[in-house]
């Protein structure tokens, strides 16, 4: 449990948040300590004694303010717990007391996010001794979690050791990792293999990588997930096919919302929607090769520095022209042109009773680049005060409605807008409100998970909109996506009956289970046949990424049903 208020774990037995003074709500009693799998962060300011000891204590104390204000922000920014602070460094952990299916990720990008926020405030105060400079270790693995000595959580084990122990060795700027770190970030995140480094009180040498950088766009999960073929889903294209002719025929919008559990392909549908939706012929009423409806797909962040708004901003940026990956590199001038062209131009083709309303202002407000004069009427947008509160997301998202309302004078809109469940609260509110605006025919389509019918806020008072929920793929569907993981291959009929069985028509867990079984050498083939080790299906099936998955999920209960399944796993497999 953390306090409802600012987040800081309680000690046991505790009614009140010793941070921050909020009462805390009633809850089961957690264990006083947990095994758990998490990605620890240590940052260090090189050659800070030598540096300070020349300085006035008042100056030393200023700049120490601002680079550990900047380091735990970074840490909060992408959800990770600050474990502690020291007079020049900081430990964060990434899982615990709360794990996300991304942890180790977000931790990378904190400490990217560290390194540029620590040279900001070293350009701007540094003087005297030596160069200052940030070193970072990354290291994920099991620790014990939990309340220690009835004072603060932390987290113990031999991940924080090593970890402490790559940022020692780092270079001056450098982020340095170990492998499992490396292993679940290589799909986004580019690393440099150095030669294993003899870290103090480790017996071998021990793999470690530098980072490069990260890829331009936001990463996909490695592996077999995303090779098979779309099967399984055409009533769900269908459905869609559908309201998107009675959304041509009637001249006005409607809404879908889809739900799927972790794994099931929703972001896979969305992404064969919008390939679909591209080859709508206008004319005709049916899905051609040529392109008529115009698709603006998007995607909400669980975490970032700009994740306020930012499916509203990056719905902007596509219907403008601009990369939402470079979204930052144009200038607020050349924003302003492409805005003014597009208003002229949907202006022309705009119809007799339904006028253009392109509010630019606002809009250039929202994507950040509110001016001087403009920042105090635009708080709590992203491009105004980061701390606001976002009194204003209501005439942004009509700004953003009318902008959408007005690219209908040239063709029908597919708007996309996945996972939905992990956007803000005052952002699906600022959606629902955009949504209640628009006119014409745009079709609208909402994905996530199952928690956002529950979370949706004004989403629900859409008039006419559909929830539909994306359900395991069953029978022959399963069986192809099996056969395309194993290459055309086949299993004998019991073997991929228990494959089948176990993967319960999840997509994302029949590729991971069918990874794990290769990687263990329990299922191999001879020839174009395939065959299952026997015995193999009674072990642990949990691969690094499912687990993580299953942690989120967990930690996403209330504390009782939390309580229910640790008292519960006594059972055993």
């Amino acid at each position: 449990m953390t306090c409802p208020v600012c987040g800081t774990v309680p000690v046991p037995a505790a009614r009140f948040c010793h941070n921050c003074g909020a009462a805390l709500p009633a809850a089961a009693t957690l264990p006083a300590s947990e095994r758990r799998v998490v990605t620890v962060l240590f940052g260090d300011l090189s050659d800070f004694t030598s540096w300070s000891e020349e300085l006035d204590p008042e100056r030393v104390g200023a700049v120490t303010d601002r680079v550990m204000s900047a380091l735990a922000g970074a840490v909060k920014t992408f959800g990770g717990h600050v474990d502690k602070l020291t007079g020049d460094g900081i430990m964060a952990v990434f899982g615990a007391p709360v794990a996300h299916e991304d942890d180790a990720e977000r931790a990378v990008r904190a400490a990217l996010s560290m390194q540029r926020a620590v040279r900001r405030v070293l350009d701007d105060e540094r003087g005297g001794g030596a160069p200052l400079g940030l070193r970072v270790g990354l290291n994920t693995g099991p620790v014990l979690a939990g309340v220690q000595a009835g004072l603060e959580y932390t987290v113990i084990g031999d991940t924080v050791n090593t970890a402490a122990r790559l940022a020692d060795a780092a270079a001056v700027g450098a982020i340095y990792a170990g492998a499992r770190t490396v292993a679940a970030t290589g799909s986004v995140a580019g690393w440099r293999t150095l030669r294993p480094l003899r870290l103090k009180g480790k017996r071998e040498p021990v793999e470690t990588y530098e980072l490069l950088g990260l890829h331009d766009a936001r990463g996909t999960r490695a592996g077999l997930g995303e090779e098979g073929p779309f099967v399984g889903r055409e009533t769900e294209l269908g459905r869609v096919a559908g309201r998107l002719a009675e959304v041509v025929d009637r001249d006005e919008p409607r809404v879908l919302v889809f739900t799927a559990e972790a794994g099931i392909g929703k972001s896979r549908f969305a992404s064969e929607v919008a390939r679909f939706a591209n080859g709508y012929e206008v004319s005709a009423g049916r899905f051609a090769a040529r392109t008529g409806a115009r698709v603006l797909s998007v995607r909400c962040a669980a975490f970032g520095e700009r994740r306020r708004l930012a499916p509203l901003a990056d719905l902007v940026r596509l219907a403008i022209g601009l990369s939402i990956d470079s979204a930052t590199a144009a200038t607020r001038s050349a924003v302003e042109e492409r805005l003014r062209r597009l208003a002229d131009r949907l202006a022309q083709r705009s119809e007799p009773g339904r006028p253009v309303k392109v509010d630019s202002e606002a809009l250039l407000a929202l994507l950040g680049y509110a001016g001087p004069h403009e920042m105090m009427q635009w708080q709590g947008v992203p491009g105004g005060d980061p701390d606001g509160t976002g009194r204003d997301s209501h005439k942004l998202a009509i700004a953003v409605a009318g902008l959408l309302n007005g690219l209908t004078s040239e063709s029908p809109l597919v708007v996309i807008v996945d996972d939905l469940h992990d956007a803000t609260a005052e952002t699906v509110d600022a959606l629902g409100t955009a949504l209640e605006e628009l006119t014409g025919p745009v079709l609208v389509l909402l994905l996530g998970r199952p928690e956002l019918v529950r979370k949706a806020g004004q989403l629900t008072r859409v008039s006419d909109a559909e929830a539909l929920t994306l359900s395991p793929l069953r029978g022959a569907d399963a069986a192809r996506l099996l056969g395309s993981y194993l290459k055309g291959g086949r299993l004998p009929q019991p073997d991929e009956d228990r494959l089948l069985t176990t993967a319960q028509g999840n997509p994302f867990y029949l590729a991971e289970l069918v990874t794990l079984l290769m990687e263990r050498g329990a299922l191999t083939k001879a020839g174009a046949q395939w065959r299952l080790v026997p015995g193999s299906m009674s072990a642990t099936l949990l691969t690094r990424d499912l687990a993580a998955v299953l942690a989120a999920r967990i930690d996403a209960l209330p504390a009782e049903a939390r309580a229910v399944l640790r008292d519960a796993a006594v059972v055993g497999d």
